[in-house]
């Protein structure tokens, strides 16, 4: 009994730290992308396992803006291009329905 209370209570301190990394991770990616940091943004993206995490490009950050958004937001067309050639998705929403385009216009 306690051998299973002791393996669940590892297995939710690992999940715990994989969710703290990628959250970190996020961060990073939405600063670079916010500040047109494209050299950055394109070594992070390469950086990250695409085993693991074969959707980071689109990742959304709490209030729902991809890195794509944030980009477009600040008017950073380098990162933009990379984003999109990195296989980002152009056409996802964010809570208020906005895409990518809405936020660039």
């Amino acid at each position: 009994m306690f051998s299973k209370a002791l393996s669940s209570a590892r297995r939710s301190r690992k999940s715990q730290e994989a969710e703290a990394s990628r959250a970190e991770l996020l961060r990073t990616l939405v600063q670079q992308a916010e500040q047109g940091q494209a050299a950055a943004l394109r070594a992070s993206l390469q950086s990250i396992c695409p085993d693991t995490h074969p959707d980071a490009v689109d990742w959304a950050d709490a209030h729902g803006f991809t890195l794509l958004m944030h980009a477009c937001t600040e008017g950073h067309a380098a990162v933009v291009a990379l984003l999109l050639s990195a296989g980002a998705t152009a056409d996802a929403c964010n809570p208020q329905r906005e895409t990518a385009l809405h936020l660039a216009s």
